[in-house]
This record gives C-alpha cells, structure tokens and sequence, in this order.
C-alpha cells in the first residue's frame, strides 16, 4: 500500500500543457482578513470574519458561509472590538433561555451571484423568539428541497429558506450533544455525529424527526460526517487518526456495520508514511471521497486527499490543495493563494467545477475552480502519454454526445456516468480494451437536463468530464 501511496504521489505533479490541472485556486469568496491574499484589505469583503466552519450553495446558486467564532474589528489602537454594529438586547437564546446577548455576533453572511453580500444576524420564528445564533456554527448543508441547514453548537439543527432567509424548522439534540459539521443524502435525510463522537443521528429532514442511528461508533474528536447520495456509505472522520467508514446496503434503513477504517496515514513529502489526523470527510459530485487534516503542519505540504471507491478507496488526488513553496507567499509571509491550512467544510457550485473551502484560520472561504483533465505529461517528458480523456462533443448535448479517450497500451476500462449529486447513473464500459482512439456515444434521451459527470478509471488511473444535457 505504501508504494502504491508514493506512485500515486509521483503521478500528481502531472500538468497538462504547462497547465495545472485539478482543483486549482480562483479567488477568497468571502473574506474577512487582509492578510488571506495579496491584495491585502482591498480583498476583505466582511470585517472580521473570523475562523470560517461551515459553507454550502444553496438551490440558487448562493454561498453561505458561517463561523464559529465572533467576528471582531480592529480599532485604530490596535485593540479587538465586537463588531460596531452588535448591540445588545434580551431575547430567546438557542437553547430557549432568555438572557442578554450581543445580538449580531455570528451572523450568517450570503454571497449573492452579482458578488454581494446578505448578512443575516438572527433568525425570527413564526412565534416571534429570536435565535442570535450565538452558539457559533459547527457546519452548513443544502437539502434536496433546496433549504439551508445550519449547525449550531450544543446541538442545534435548523433548517431555512434560502429566499425569505426564514426558519422552517428544527431539531434539539440536547445542550450535551457538541454539534459537528452534517451531512445530507439525495433523499434529503441528515447525518449528524457529536463533535466528540458517540452514535450517528439520521434524521428525516422533511419532518426533523429521528429516522435511525449508528450506535458506539465513538472516534474520538471529529468534526464532520460525510455519506455517499444513496445513503449507504457513511464516513467518520477522527483527529485521532483515520476515516471510519460504515456501509449498509439497505441506505437508511437496517443496521450499519464499520466496515473499514480509510486513510489512516498519508506519505509526506519526504516520502515518509504518517498519521493522518482528519477533520473533514466530504462527497463530491463525481463521486470522490474527500479528506481534510485537522491542521497543516510545516513539515510537509499535504492538506487535503481524494478517494475513489471504484478502486477500493486509492488515493486518486493529494496534489490539488498542497501547500505553496516557501517563495510563494503573500506580502504579509502568509502562505497563498492557493493554500487551504485547516478546511472544517467544504461545497460545490450547482455545475460541480466550483468548489468553496471554510478555511478555519485564514478567516476566508476559498473558492478553486476545477480544471478539466485532458491528457497528462510529465512536466520533465521523462513519462509518455499514458491515457487521454477529452471532452465529451458536442457540449451541450440534446440527446447524444460522444466521450472520446484514447489509450497507450492494452488495459482495463471503466467508464461510468453519474447525475449532479453523484449518484451513479451507469457502467458504460467495463472491460479490458486495446491501445488507441475510443469513443462512447451517450444517449441522454430518458434523462432530465442538467449537469452529468463521467469517470474514466483505466487500470489505476482516474479523469473525469463534466457534461450539459440541455432539452
């Protein structure tokens, strides 16, 4: 395993025409401190945004992005000051006491499409109680049915409009259950782990209620929870070490069973196998497992590992988020751009090419677009060509488009096709296949429009495509 790790390693410097390619950093969506990039204040967009926990896009294209910290200005003596415009007043907190708060504290912030930002402060109930949210965010989601739900410590599951900003509803798992960041299936139900581990809670998120549980899995610290869209997989992260991975091939209903314990160590740059102390596991729309460490450490450069459970979990891409070389630093010596130091969440754009990081210590969620993977060569042309995924044609597609690839040498092929929430949709190849140019032609016919995602594994190697049925 450990060879395969450091073979895996040597692939990812792989460019593409002097290109990176992969994930690669656009810009800080929402900032709140100058010293995340090198335009320095010119890039803050909200003053004292601090220690970023959760962030998702909602059904409209919005990204929401909390923090679980206060936010705090700098005054002119250099002294930290709440924010000038919390102020206090009595109301009804999170946990149904009535005490005074400053009011404003840990709002919500909203980047709206034309890049400006919605601050929301508290949440106003039907009954009229306010939520100060000043518990502190643990992590966002975005449901199926298009609502907003927003994690608050000490146990505190909210759901909310993501057009009137309204609460719809919510869920109190007791001022003892330490809220980490959840996770929701394409059926809309939500996972749910206490911050310091214990059983899973799955609830059914049209009504909130509990639908089952995953006792004992106790992990030790974690921070998160991931599950695949059809539930079956759910993934457990622990800065002690490792991803639990529970599997149960009913989805939601029965009993899950640990089944494996996934990235347990990691192969710094030197080439030396290491703990991997994780503390975000996300699912992504073509169908990854995503890793996040608990912190970067100055002693290597990896960050963040992406899983394909096509290959039994190998590790497919460590090269997108490592850290800059010493020289490539803002003005301030803080590593960037495209440096993510401690991600507590993560979420993708409604087409899947954009994803947002909540940077835990840069007070920033970082914004990386994903460039397409169309052919590889070593930068020093020392490794031919070995596999070639290009994009489908035409694109957008109404009802064919074919997927060409191409292959140096005789190997084993899959290529699958999955829809915008990465539930896989078919196996449209599955065999061993001669060297050359290939196509498959994909009909779309039965399928609704929108955005699908095609994944090409060749023996050990991985490409994916992203595709555009428009009817």
């Amino acid at each position: 395993m450990k060879k395969l790790l450091v073979l895996l390693v040597l692939l990812s410097s792989f460019v593409f025409g002097g290109t990176q390619w992969g994930w690669v950093y656009q810009d800080v969506a929402i900032n709140g401190w100058e010293r995340a990039t090198d335009e320095g204040m010119a890039k803050v967009n909200v003053h004292g945004f601090k220690n970023p926990y959760g962030v998702t896009v909602d059904s409209t294209g919005k990204v929401w992005a909390a923090a679980y910290y206060q936010r705090y200005y700098y005054a002119e003596d250099g002294t930290t000051k709440i924010y000038p415009d919390d102020v206090e007043k009595t109301v009804k907190g999170s946990q149904g006491q009535d005490s005074t708060y400053l009011t404003q504290t840990r709002p919500i912030f909203i980047r709206k499409l034309d890049g400006s930002i919605d601050t929301l402060r508290y949440l106003t109930w039907a009954d009229g109680h306010i939520d100060t949210l000043f518990n502190g965010n643990r992590g966002l989601a975005t449901l199926p049915d298009g609502s907003v739900l927003y994690a608050a410590d000490y146990g505190i599951l909210i759901k909310i409009n993501p057009l009137t900003y309204e609460p719809i509803a919510e869920y109190d798992l007791g001022s003892t259950w330490r809220t980490a960041r959840p996770d929701v299936d394409a059926d809309g139900y939500i996972y749910n782990i206490s911050l310091f581990g214990g059983d899973v809670i799955i609830l059914d998120g049209s009504d909130m209620t509990v639908y089952n549980t995953i006792p004992a899995t106790a992990p030790g610290v974690s921070r998160g929870i991931a599950c695949s869209p059809d539930g079956q997989h759910v993934f457990i992260p622990s800065q002690g070490g490792g991803v639990h991975h529970y599997y149960n091939k009913d989805g939601v209903d029965g009993s899950y069973a640990l089944i494996d314990t996934l990235a347990k160590t990691f192969i710094d740059g030197e080439g030396t196998e290491k703990a991997l102390p994780s503390t975000m596991a996300l699912w992504d729309p073509a169908g990854l497992l995503w890793v996040g460490r608990q912190e970067y450490s100055s002693s290597d450069q990896y960050i963040m590992w992406a899983y394909d459970p096509d290959q039994e979990f190998a590790l497919v891409d460590d090269y997108s988020f490592r850290s800059p070389t010493a020289e490539d630093t803002t003005v301030y010596g803080y590593p960037q751009p495209g440096f993510v130091r401690c991600p507590r969440d993560a979420a993708f754009s409604k087409d899947g090419m954009t994803m947002y990081i909540a940077d835990f210590y840069s007070y920033s969620i970082k914004q990386f677009h994903y460039e397409e993977k169309v052919g590889i060569a070593d930068e020093n042309a020392t490794v031919p060509n070995s596999l070639y995924l290009g994009q489908n044609y035409p694109n957008p597609f109404n009802p064919t488009t074919k997927i060409p690839f191409s292959l140096s040498k005789r190997a084993n092929v899959r290529l699958k096709i999955y829809d915008s929430l990465g539930r896989e949709l078919m196996i449209a190849i599955d065999k061993e296949m001669s060297p050359g140019d290939h196509f498959y032609t994909f009909d779309g016919s039965k399928l609704a429009s929108g955005t699908y995602y095609y994944k090409l594994t060749v023996d050990t190697k991985v490409r994916t495509g992203r595709m555009m049925l428009v009817k």
